[in-house]
């Protein structure tokens, strides 16, 4: 029985070598020929096309459309998400190095040593964000070392993408079918992981992408045309869709990450701020003082200071003039605490009339009483509001503490007890803490 031959089911998009030449198409052109005219001039339409959108500013306006900016705050902040995770990478190490060795044993030292290179690469990018990391734990991070950083972490992408690339580009010069698919397969997952991880900065995300996707495509004609035998017009088809979808998708689902990851920073930002301030005053509120509080670690030699004031004379003017009156004073009055203060030092409202100020370091005691001093001689000038000229006054109570394992709401309560004696003194002075069992005050 004569064996049964299967119908082509894309009929003029094979090219059958053995049968001569190309098909002719009614206008008596070959579809090569065809394929060659119109290759070109779509080539030229797209050229055309992309050169009016970079003279325009087109381009650049959509990106930044895509990636807006942020404030510089928030680019660290952004700069360390980057760098906070690496399973990306450490699977990057391991699935290369697993199936470099794999090429290795079955002799092919061409792949093998492309993939042992891109698990190098992996493990020194590995080695380099742990070293960030802890440059990161001993100074603050700052704008100019953050773009340093992202510099670094971009250039190790970009060299893993070119890598990644070369890789799946020799792979697919085999000719190999099975081979073929593990790459497309190997592409989108590492694209997308891409993605995924470095969406927060795009300066690493897009470049590196685009490097893998050019690098793999490229190969892609060859492949088809040899292991396949598809006509070109078809697989240039093929490739421009596959290519302009995944570009597409991926830039989209980077803008949304980054979108999103920085609007996310910009709330929690607010959020932070709206707990941690006090909304008529702007400065430091009771949750502030306790966490700058738990931050600061007092020594024998680097004490710590808590200035608790009372405004004296207040609840006149708040009564006779009006909580109007009384809000614009408690602003003036926090504007003159915040500029007093010596920098590293904090002030927080904690209530009312009641004002506190956090030193450290404190060295000796006459550091404190100068501090009192330079308050209450800025809170006693004149408060002019609405036309009127207003006087009031302030009394401090001071509690010192070198012992690191002090509390806050001891040294409070201690600060508080001076502040009722410097009231009953006559108002208008500071006292210091009395109960030297619970707090050892510098000499």
């Amino acid at each position: 029985m004569a064996r049964l031959r299967r119908k082509d089911p894309l009929p003029g998009l094979r090219r059958h070598r053995d049968e001569g030449s190309p098909p002719i198409d009614a206008a008596g052109r070959s579809s090569c020929s065809a394929g060659v005219t119109y290759s070109k001039d779509k080539c030229l339409t797209v050229v055309s096309v992309t050169i009016r959108l970079v003279r325009g500013g087109r381009l650049f306006r959509i990106f930044r459309r895509m990636f807006p900016s942020a404030p510089s705050e928030i680019e660290i902040e952004l700069t360390l998400r980057l760098l906070s995770g690496n399973v990306q990478i450490r699977l990057t190490a391991g699935i290369a190095g697993a199936v470099g060795v794999q090429a290795a044993l079955h002799g092919d030292a061409v792949l093998a040593w492309g993939l042992f290179s891109i698990a190098f690469v992996a493990l020194a990018r590995l080695i380099s964000l742990r070293r960030l990391r802890l440059q990161h734990q001993a100074v603050a991070l700052d704008m100019p070392t953050a773009r340093r950083w992202v510099q670094s972490y971009a250039m190790g992408s970009y060299v893993t993408s070119l890598l990644v690339g070369a890789t799946n580009l020799v792979a697919l010069s085999y000719q190999d079918a099975p081979l073929a698919l593990l790459v497309i397969t190997n592409l989108c997952c590492y694209v997308f992981s891409m993605v995924v991880r470095t969406a927060v900065r795009p300066i690493v995300c897009l470049p590196s992408m685009a490097i893998a996707l050019g690098l793999t495509l490229a190969g892609l004609p060859a492949f088809l045309d040899k292991g396949i035998r598809l006509d070109p017009l078809f697989a240039a088809a093929v490739l421009g869709s596959v290519g302009v979808v995944l570009i597409l998708t991926s830039m989209q689902l980077a803008s949304l990450l980054y979108r999103t990851t920085r609007g996310q920073i910009i709330a929690e930002r607010e959020l932070s701020k709206f707990a941690h301030s006090d909304p008529l005053t702007g400065i430091g509120n009771r949750l502030a003082l306790r966490e700058q509080f738990a931050a600061t670690s007092p020594g024998p030699t680097r004490a710590m200071a808590l200035l608790c004031l009372d405004l004296d004379g207040f609840k006149p003017i708040n009564d006779r003039h009006g909580h109007h009156v009384g809000d614009a004073v408690l602003r003036l009055v926090a504007r003159r605490l915040a500029s007093g203060i010596r920098p590293g030092d904090s002030v927080f409202r904690i209530g009312g009339d009641e004002f506190a100020v956090l030193m450290w370091p404190v060295r000796q005691r006459s550091d404190a009483s100068a501090m009192a001093r330079r308050l209450m001689a800025s809170i006693s000038k004149p408060y002019a509001v609405d036309d009127k000229v207003l006087s009031l006054s302030a009394s401090i109570g001071i509690a010192i503490t070198h012992a690191a394992d002090t509390d806050l709401d001891s040294l409070a309560a201690t600060a508080d007890a001076a502040l009722y004696d410097a009231k009953r003194s006559g108002r208008g002075t500071f006292r210091f803490a009395r109960d030297a069992t619970a707090l050892k005050l510098i000499a």
